[in-house]
């Protein structure tokens, strides 16, 4: 086997001697990819390696060459191409150690094909590293890792998992409040609906939403099976719109956030009784199906024990509440969101006259001059750079807390990322790409694409 590029000076002896120890931890019979696979372990496979394990296929063999890492990077200045990532992503906030950055490269998008399992994900990461003692250049473009994943299933959904259940599953088992900096005022509130500082209007971009669907992550945190896709829940192609749709209307402290208040004293936080609501409240729900999509859902009236139910529990009970008639609470709740998200439509139509450009992008610029005050702008951290994910903008308290919603909208504090978003940047366009369903012809082969996640869930 042969050692790495660059790795010429290294003991070659030494080298498969250690390959070959490392190759009783994945043993079962003969030493293969698939049985590594299987095993759920770790493992590095060189680029001689690897080659000589698919040598009856030339077009899976990995490139011997740099000349596709000089394509990749429009550059042969590899160590400069790595110092501009590194510092990009440190100026969004990310810890990342000088010289090397994790990276895409496309030339192996049909590299390393391994069957599909139910409970094992290919992921392959390519680290480049500017400076090491190989070359000036390295790309350590063997390394592959498997890992055994587990499907994240939040709260929520339809009980049994079928709408002929007719009831939610409750999301909330107790109140909750979370003061950040353990500030007096916030320690001392009591906890009820109606005991909140401002509000916060959460609107994601479908597409997005969906994209990151496929490799695993859910930035609603609402749904169940989310696991990268084929295995995970994935959007219904048809009810993806290139638009904004409305998250939630959420209740929160100067000092932190709150979530599952309990309607009274003696009232707890239940879900409503989803099939008398969509009985009741017709118009409001019709509308609803408009504004508030859930495209990951078959249908609005599927809907209401998915984001719905998870919106009102988690925050619309802190919001307002009617003691025990949690239908009035929904509609003052549903209704109030849907006005505030109203307020802001010439945002909104606009972001999504952008998104049906023949090019859908915007800058930072042009989406924060449409609104009177600051909001946060975040795209997907999961899913390449300056992906337009989610919009947030804020509100004052209103004196009477109804189906009106808030109307004074106020500046948001500095947007922080977190794993599932990043702070979306002003150096570069915004980009706001229509989804592609897996398995369609014109999928995209971009970093973090379906097809990416469906053959390995690659880090770029």
């Amino acid at each position: 086997m042969n050692a790495n590029l660059g790795e010429v000076n290294d003991n070659r002896l030494l080298l498969c001697r250690n390959i070959e120890r490392s190759i009783d931890r994945y043993r079962s019979g003969g030493f293969n990819l698939e049985n590594a696979v299987s095993s759920g372990a770790p493992i590095l496979v060189f680029t001689g390696a690897y080659n000589d394990l698919v040598s009856g296929c030339d077009g899976d063999r990995l490139s011997e060459t740099l000349s596709h890492l000089y394509n990749e990077f429009g550059t042969q200045n590899v160590p400069a191409f790595v110092d501009k990532q590194v510092g990009l992503s440190r100026s969004r906030g990310l810890a990342t150690p000088p010289g090397q950055c994790g990276w895409t490269i496309q030339a192996y998008q049909d590299k390393f094909f391994i069957p599909a399992s139910t409970d094992v994900v290919c992921e392959r990461e390519s680290w480049v590293q500017a400076r090491n003692r190989e070359t000036p250049g390295h790309v350590d473009y063997g390394r592959i890792h498997f890992t055994k994943t587990q499907a994240i299933d939040y709260a929520g959904g339809w009980v049994d998992g079928s709408t002929s259940s007719g009831e939610c599953v409750d999301i909330c088992s107790a109140p909750s409040a979370t003061c950040l900096t353990k500030d007096p005022t916030c320690l001392a509130k009591e906890k009820g609906p109606g005991d909140f500082d401002y509000l916060v209007l959460e609107q994601l971009f479908v597409p997005q939403f969906c994209r990151d669907l496929h490799v695993g992550v859910d930035g609603t945190i609402s749904h169940q099976n989310v696991n990268p896709y084929p295995n995970g829940t994935v959007c219904v192609p048809e009810r993806v719109v290139s638009k904004l749709t409305i998250h939630g209307l959420w209740s929160n402290y100067n000092d932190g956030y709150v979530s599952c208040y309990n309607p009274s004293d003696t009232v707890e936080n239940d879900p409503y009784d989803a099939v008398k609501f969509s009985e009741n409240q017709a118009t409001l729900l019709a509308e609803m199906g408009e504004k508030w999509i859930d495209a990951s859902a078959d249908s609005t009236y599927d809907t209401l024990c998915e984001i719905y139910d998870h919106e009102l529990q988690k925050h619309g009970l802190c919001y307002a509440a009617q003691g025990a008639g949690l239908e009035a609470a929904a509609v003052t709740y549903f209704e109030a969101t849907l006005n505030t998200a109203d307020r802001i439509s010439a945002a909104t139509e606009q972001i999504n006259v952008w998104a049906a450009l023949d090019t859908p992008q915007t800058t930072l610029a042009e989406i924060e001059a449409l609104y009177d005050h600051k909001v946060m702008v975040f795209g997907s951290a999961v899913d390449g750079e300056n992906k337009l994910s989610v919009i947030r903008t804020c509100y004052e308290k209103p004196t009477d807390i109804g189906s009106d919603g808030p109307t004074t909208q106020i500046d948001c504090a500095n947007a922080t990322a977190t794993s599932t978003f990043s702070v979306c940047s002003g150096d570069e366009p915004i980009t706001l790409l229509p989804y592609v369903a897996p398995g369609s012809s014109s999928l995209s082969t971009s970093a973090g694409s379906a097809n990416d996640a469906y053959f390995f869930r690659a880090y770029g």
